[in-house]
């Protein structure tokens, strides 16, 4: 029997962590902000001045972004005497609403309300997986292992004495895009003695640091940079590459599925799994995987394409349902694939599931899992994670919804991650 848990972080009595906190509170009424299809969601709005005195008999406009008939709609409200307004809201099938009011200039930034869900329980991704998905990624697996790692393993210099690190590299079907990041563990390891984790990363171009402190409790652990990216130059670099070379990466290869560049990345994170898992000091049978929106999207991918994977952290994770938008859903890299721009057509949509992190955790069948999905969410739609978390075989999957975040991922939520693999540690043989 499945066992799913739901975490609630956070209440929504205004939106803690984000810029309006405290200004343009909307509280929904239900503490959970989580509704039936077809329920109707009362949202009461209190507006203060800067002075913190109401701003009585005001009117403004709130804007909703989400799925289905609800998106890019704009409500015209104002306020009675003591500051307070109310929004109702409905969706007449699963998905998520966000509510914000919009900014008064272009430099400005909008002010969020509330976030609610209706049964995202019963989120199922826009298209379904392809045919071939398991046949294409095994076929890819099998030529992997052929593959030998070659790894370059340099000692560096840490400033301590309880850990080492190493800097690797380790060779991939593309020898001009090694898999590059560091190791790390505690000193004194012994052979066959200590969990293994792998560490991905989010969007971006940068150096990735040796991960000193996960090592220093008593694991063995692996940060992998998302780009073949060396650790050594300027921020410089990392901004000339983001804006030229690695500009919209996420897009890179479209439409041919063998090209795609995250194809690629993903590619890189299993052979940094697979150098992990060939270490002397790993324990055998203790082996972790976490990230937060990109990072989680890998993480998700390595607990998919590999079983001996146990625990999962996938926090915001994105690149999952990433045809949604084809559906009238908010979306995932919605700044990528938004309807009527030029990538969002069906030959792309189609490649890109190859890719879809929906796809991968379908493919994760005893692993236990921790996903969060964020209700403020404008840069990865929490729909698209719902999807990939509904897909989820495994019997032992927890969602945490932050209803008051956003996309960075708060630090309760962080804790409960490391906790959770902790535990995960702790209670495995």
């Amino acid at each position: 029997m499945m066992r799913t848990t739901i975490f609630l972080l956070g209440f929504c009595l205004g939106i803690a962590g984000l810029e309006a906190a405290g200004k343009y509170p909307g509280t929904p009424d239900k503490p959970s902000c989580v509704y039936k299809v077809g329920e109707t969601a009362s949202i009461a709005i209190h507006m203060d001045d800067d002075d913190g005195k109401p701003l009585a008999n005001t009117e403004f406009t709130v804007q909703t972004v989400g799925d289905a008939s609800i998106k890019d709609k704009k409500y015209q409200l104002k306020t009675d005497q003591e500051g307070n307004a109310t929004l109702k809201l409905t969706l007449n099938q699963p998905g998520f609403i966000r509510c914000f009011i919009p900014k008064e200039t272009p430099k400005g930034k909008d002010k969020p309300v509330a976030g609610i869900a209706f049964e995202p329980e019963k989120l199922q991704p826009a298209l379904p997986k392809p045919e071939d998905f398991d046949a294409y990624w095994d076929k890819i697996l099998a030529e992997l292992h052929a593959l030998p790692l070659d790894a370059t393993v340099t000692p560096v210099d840490t400033g301590r004495t309880d850990v080492v690190a190493y800097e690797v590299s380790i060779a991939t079907p593309d020898p001009q895009a090694p898999a590059r990041g560091f190791l790390a563990h505690p000193a004194d390891a012994s052979p066959k003695s200590l969990p293994a984790r792998l560490l991905t990363y989010g969007a971006g171009t940068f150096k990735v640091a040796p991960p000193l402190e996960v090592a220093a409790r008593g694991c063995l652990v692996f940060a992998v940079n998302p780009h073949s990216l060396p650790s050594d130059k300027p921020k410089e670099f990392y901004d000339d590459i983001r804006k030229n070379e690695l500009f919209r990466y996420q897009l890179k290869g479209l439409p041919d599925r063998d090209k795609l560049y995250m194809r690629n990345m993903a590619i890189r994170a299993y052979r940094a799994l697979m150098f992990l898992k060939s270490r002397p000091e790993w324990n055998g049978n203790k082996l972790a995987v976490s990230g937060s929106s990109q990072g989680g999207w890998q993480a998700l991918i390595m607990a998919g394409l590999d079983p001996s994977v146990g625990a999962c952290v996938a926090f915001v994770p994105g690149s999952s349902d990433t045809a949604g938008t084809s559906i009238g859903r908010d979306g995932s890299w919605k700044r990528f694939f938004i309807l009527g721009e030029h990538v969002a057509n069906q030959e792309n949509y189609m490649a890109y599931r190859y890719i879809d992190g929906v796809y991968f955790a379908s493919r994760i069948k005893s692993a236990t899992c921790l996903v969060s999905a964020a209700f403020h969410d404008a840069t990865v739609a929490p729909s698209s994670i719902y999807c990939a978390y509904n897909a989820i075989p495994s019997p032992n999957k927890r969602m945490i919804n932050d209803i008051d975040a956003g996309h960075a991922t708060p630090k309760a939520t962080r804790q409960k991650g490391e906790e959770f693999i902790e535990e995960y540690f702790a209670k495995r043989p």
